[in-house]
């Protein structure tokens, strides 16, 4: 070798792909054979072979590859074409459910690729199509944010003019705006999801257009997603529409491909979701009856194939539920239930589906009045959710199992256990207190929930110091954490401050109770526009409570003013039907005790005889428990105050008795029947 001569750096087999515009595995095989580039010819040939359904095939032409891809002496070539190994590697463990290995491999392929970037920025596109696999393996695992970078990255790459013309970049791009559309409809950001589907089908149009390949499959894959977006938005015609347009089109594929038919089944699954919720129950059944019968055509299911099936079932329970069919919904969800034990033992991944049936189980239990069944189950989710926590402490986890601690809480109040009921709620505030911080929006209306029915059983139990540092708590947060110019904080500080009122009351701080009482009419007042405006039932219930405070605080004339305010409202809202003319003759009652303690007997009768008439309008079979309850007070009150006509007035309690009688199972109903009794007893004398 001469002086002169030096070593030629090997040229780059992967630079010359990207110069042709050839960064798709399968056009890389056509091109280096070509090109008579054997090595990566070679390679190309064993990359394609991995997409065998044969595992043991696959697994070995996948290592074979990366023998091949180590051959290569150009660091470029080396990296991308390992890159691709192991992007290829990351699948394949994912289809088998190996998740922590997948993410694993992964990494270690998108390092690869960002390493040759760094080299070579030619071959972006190679980092573009590593990045929108992953991203979908980061929404299946649920990490939004990572996916939102991913996808963010890549659609910019693809964006790129150096590369967008390219037909493969307009398709990646269109894939990866679907995946992107998937992330923002899980944050949720319902507009940006909807814009992000609408322009990968656009993409996909237009693929068509330039070239003869179809995208059936991928076209109906976005209308399916978009038909989820709008089932989750709460737009469920819209919703329809979507799930249609996708059925057409599978409905076709899965004649010529039998790989679609389980994305076809998870279609009817979805569809039939939405007939129900539309109480369309037939064509729910029958959506839900294809989808079960394309399932039992396989012989064999992939983690996700069973996912899929498990949440078939789960709809097929709820809607035995609400056709009351208690014997096949248990059926469906036993078959659920087994599926997605046999997940969570295999995968910590697959843990919050255990969860969720274990709560969908547990809540069917209370349906059929086994409570010590359904406060197993529920249990058995929260410790299951407590777990996710521990490992994966994100907010959406936390907030679930602060929904866990809410079910829990329901079922033992619904079963008489106060201190269950108290535990679980004081555990699901102090759980949600710590996200409200991140996203007072999605999480402030089920801790205010929470805290407000802690109050009310401290409340029922004469805890007022608990129910009153609950109620401050709740308070305090509200000032925190929403803005405090909307309509939606004065109506929670108005409820909160309603009851914070109401428990000073019982504890007999009377003062206090009417001056937060003010403030709850205050904050009502701002929101409700007069007498034709919004929230009327509410102010009508804190003036009439307004009234009793200052009833009791002797300010009788501001107690007069606030009750006839409430008469006024209510009787308003009664010749509307929006509530029962029993709410406008409660008021009136108020009123009648306040003239008859002032000594005015004209007014109060007059009071007392209107509210009797109301009544008189109100069929029998219309009386619930409040209207009852209420009519037997006014009995009691005319009997009481009045003191003559005792013939009439021992018809009226005789019939005020009959109409609360059904009632009386009710602790509150029974005392006043029972005290009707004695009003009666005693006019007989």
């Amino acid at each position: 070798m001469g002086l002169n001569s030096r070593a030629q750096k090997p040229q780059s087999s992967v630079l010359k792909c990207a110069g042709a515009g050839v960064y798709d595995i399968s056009k890389m095989e056509e091109y280096a054979k070509k090109n008579g580039d054997s090595k990566l010819h070679r390679f190309a040939v064993l990359m394609n072979s991995s997409f065998s359904e044969d595992s043991v095939s696959l697994a070995e032409n996948l290592l074979k590859a990366e023998a091949a891809a180590a051959k290569f002496k150009n660091e470029t070539d080396k990296k991308i074409l390992s890159s691709m190994v192991y992007i290829r590697w990351g699948n394949f463990l994912k289809e088998r459910g190996c998740y922590d290995l997948a993410r694993e491999k992964f990494n270690t392929g998108l390092n690869f690729v960002i390493n040759a970037v760094n080299r070579q920025p030619e071959c972006m596109v190679f980092l573009a199509s590593a990045e929108s696999v992953v991203a979908s393996f980061e929404i299946l695992m649920k990490n939004f944010p990572k996916a939102r970078l991913l996808c963010e990255e890549a659609e910019s790459i693809y964006s790129d003019e150096r590369f967008s013309h390219l037909n493969i970049c307009i398709e990646g791009k269109a894939s990866v705006l679907n995946s992107h559309g998937i992330v923002c409809a899980e944050i949720p950001q319902y507009l940006s999801a909807k814009k992000k589907y609408t322009e990968s089908l656009c993409l996909y149009n237009l693929l068509e257009e330039k070239t003869s390949k179809r995208y059936d499959y991928e076209k109906a894959t976005v209308y399916n997603n978009l038909g989820v977006l709008f089932d989750n938005a709460g737009s469920l015609e819209e919703a329809l529409s979507n799930y249609t347009s996708a059925e057409k089109i599978f409905e076709r594929l899965s004649k010529e491909n039998p790989s679609v038919m389980t994305v076809y089944a998870k279609l009817f699954s979805d569809k039939g979701n939405i007939f129900r919720k539309l109480s369309y129950n037939d064509s729910a059944a029958v959506c839900f009856e294809k989808a079960l019968e394309i399932f039992s055509r396989k012989n064999s299911f992939t983690d996700d194939e069973k996912v899929q099936l498990s949440t078939l079932y789960n709809n097929l329970a709820v809607l035995s539920r609400s056709e009351k069919n208690y014997a096949r919904a248990d059926e469906f969800y036993t078959e659920s239930y087994k599926i997605r034990k046999e997940l969570a033992q295999k995968s910590d991944s697959y843990l919050g589906l255990w969860a969720e049936v274990l709560t969908d189980y547990g809540m069917f239990c209370v349906d059929n009045a086994d409570i010590d069944l359904a406060v197993y189950y529920l249990e058995q989710a929260a410790l299951t959710r407590e777990k996710i926590v521990s490992t994966d402490p994100k907010d959406e986890n936390k907030n679930a199992l602060a929904e866990s601690y809410d079910n829990l809480a329901y079922v033992c109040l619904f079963s008489g256990d106060n201190s269950g009921a108290k535990r679980n709620y004081e555990l699901s505030g102090e759980t949600r207190r710590g996200i409200l911080a991140s996203d007072p929006g999605v999480y402030l209306d089920s801790y205010y929930n929470s805290l407000s029915n802690l109050a009310s059983i401290y409340n029922k139990e004469d805890d007022f110091d608990s129910a009153v540092r609950v109620l401050s708590t709740l308070r305090e947060t509200l000032e925190q954490y929403s803005d405090t110019s909307s309509e939606d904080f004065y109506y929670k500080s108005a409820v909160a401050d309603y009851n914070l009122a109401l428990t000073y009351g019982y504890a007999g701080k009377k003062s206090v109770a009417y001056a937060v009482m003010k403030e709850a009419y205050n904050e009502i007042s701002k929101i409700s526009g007069g007498q034709s405006g919004k929230f009327l039932t509410e102010t009508g219930e804190i003036l009439l409570q307004l009234g009793n405070c200052a009833f009791d605080s002797g300010d009788f004339g501001s107690a007069e003013l606030y009750y006839q305010k409430a008469v006024d409202i209510r009787l308003s809202l009664a010749e509307k039907n929006i509530v029962s003319y029993a709410s406008a003759a409660g008021a009136l009652n108020n009123l009648g005790l306040l003239y008859y303690a002032l000594d005015k007997r004209e007014k109060a009768d007059g009071c007392f005889f209107k509210a009797q008439k109301l009544f008189e309008t109100i069929s029998e079979e219309d009386y619930d428990i409040e209207a009852a309850t209420a009519y037997a007070k006014t009995a009691i009150n005319i009997a009481e105050c009045t003191g003559k006509n005792s013939v009439k007035n021992r018809e009226l309690l005789k019939h005020a008795g009959e109409i609360l009688k059904p009632f009386t199972e009710n602790s509150s109903a029974g005392y006043y029947y029972g005290y009707l009794q004695k009003v009666l007893a005693n006019l007989k004398k």
